[in-house]
């Protein structure tokens, strides 16, 4: 074979390993070619916020999706059920879409999704509903120098709170001090106004990081007392071991525990046998008011009951139970109000005594209570009952009164008709879900 000869069947050889190579390329850059040319775009759904309260506007956005077409958009709720939302959508020449939706006041809590859905695709985005927080008073009047108790709940754990009042004249001031939420979001403070705070509407306003809220709540005149509006009425019938007055209703609370699991509310309350009819209770929890009556059961001197309560009071582990008892015929009105909660305090002590012109009083409590503890002289004269209020420091499970007794109060026992009692109660911790207690002695006999 001649050189020329050898050379080209060297090209030829070339020349056709080249068009193999060719040959092979060509087919698979073609097929990602194609591939690449055919996968549709990645569309995607987004919201103008990752968190909604119930009630509140949700906004949807879209954009990757196919252009002028009618889109379908369906809320899936937490519990599964599907509704279709928004107000008729289709995309635009740039293939984005916007629109909007209310959510219902009742909305559930929980993890939402979002289905836009066209003749081509589907996609799927969520957002969550949480809990609105709120805050809620003891009452919703009270009067000029009276504590108000402040409870919020559903605000971010464990975050310092800020209180401030608005009057009705328009001045801000910051009220309660050294407040944080506990693990589950909630908080109580309180805090006392002006013995010359103006009558109208004032606003709490309580913020936690960016969490706020707001309510309001009136302070009323003091009404006239008896005497000044009308004429006293008589005294009550002479009763036997009494004369020209009724006795006291010795209402106690032994427990009032908050079962958060069976969602109930579990009350213990003695009472003297001379009681009758019903009482009236009152649960203020999670911003809500449950109210309802039960009989005094006299044949075993106490007030019993274990209630069903709604699920947002149980969660909450705590709250404001108040019962009045109206009185009878023999037996004056009495009102309690104290904690619910799920620890007991332990409240301990012995008969309260005057000595030598003092109150003295002391026992023990839950080392874990903080606060105060505090004691109700009550007495009658000229057929109105007098209250002396008293108070003792806790000091690490243990706690005393030793208060001398005013000349006016100590005459008033030495002319009182019937006898003297006193209430000693523990109010409630709130932080650590410890409950009220309290305990009725006689201490001084008739005269």
């Amino acid at each position: 074979m001649s050189e020329r000869t050898r050379r080209n069947v060297q090209w030829i050889r070339g020349r056709a390993l080249i068009g193999m190579l060719l040959a092979a390329a060509v087919p698979a850059m073609l097929v990602a070619g194609t591939a690449w040319a055919c996968a549709p775009s990645q569309g995607t759904i987004s919201f103008n916020s990752l968190e909604y309260y119930p009630g509140d506007e949700v906004i949807v956005s879209g954009s990757n999706f196919p252009r002028d077409t009618t889109l379908e958009l369906t809320l899936q709720s937490p519990s599964g059920s599907t509704t279709t939302v928004g107000n008729g959508v289709s995309t635009g020449d740039d293939s984005t879409f916007r629109d909007s939706f209310s959510l219902s006041s009742s909305a559930e809590v929980g993890d939402y999704a979002v289905i836009a859905k066209t003749d081509s695709m589907s996609l799927r985005a969520t957002f969550k509903v949480v809990p609105q927080p709120a805050i809620g008073f003891n009452a919703l009047e009270h009067y000029s120098g009276g504590e108000v108790i402040v409870s919020g709940s559903n605000f971010p754990m464990g975050s310092p709170v800020e209180l401030t009042l608005r009057s009705p004249s328009g001045a801000i001031t910051r009220v309660g001090s050294s407040l944080s939420t506990d693990g589950v979001g909630s908080f109580e403070g309180s805090f006392s106004l002006s013995s010359s705070a103006e009558p109208g509407q004032y606003v709490v306003s309580a913020q936690a990081g960016a969490t706020f809220a707001r309510e309001t709540f009136s302070v009323v005149q003091r009404p006239v007392s008896e005497s000044e509006s009308e004429p006293t009425p008589p005294p009550p019938a002479p009763i036997p071991g009494v004369v020209g007055v009724v006795f006291p209703a010795k209402l106690e609370l032994e427990r009032a525990q908050v079962m958060r699991g069976d969602r109930r509310l579990d009350v213990l309350a003695p009472i003297t046998g001379r009681a009758s009819g019903e009482v009236g209770v009152e649960f203020f929890a999670a911003q809500r008011r449950h109210k309802f009556t039960e009989v005094v059961d006299s044949e075993n001197r106490r007030v019993r009951f274990d209630r069903a309560i709604p699920a947002e009071q149980a969660r909450l582990g705590t709250g404001i139970m108040t019962i009045t008892y109206p009185g009878d015929e023999d037996t004056r009105p009495q009102e309690v109000r104290l904690r619910a909660a799920s620890q007991p305090a332990n409240l301990e002590l012995e008969r309260p005594r005057i000595d030598d012109g003092h109150l003295k009083a002391q026992g023990t409590i839950s080392d874990r209570a903080q606060g105060i503890v505090r004691l109700q002289l009550q007495y009658v004269v000229d057929g109105q009952t007098e209250t002396v209020k008293l108070r003792g420091r806790i000091d690490d499970g243990r706690w005393e009164i030793d208060e001398a007794l005013s000349k006016d109060v100590r005459d008033g026992i030495a002319g009182r008709t019937g006898a003297v009692h006193s209430y000693t109660l523990f109010t409630g911790y709130f932080e650590r879900r410890i409950r009220g207690e309290m305990q009725a002695f006689q201490i001084l006999g008739d005269r």
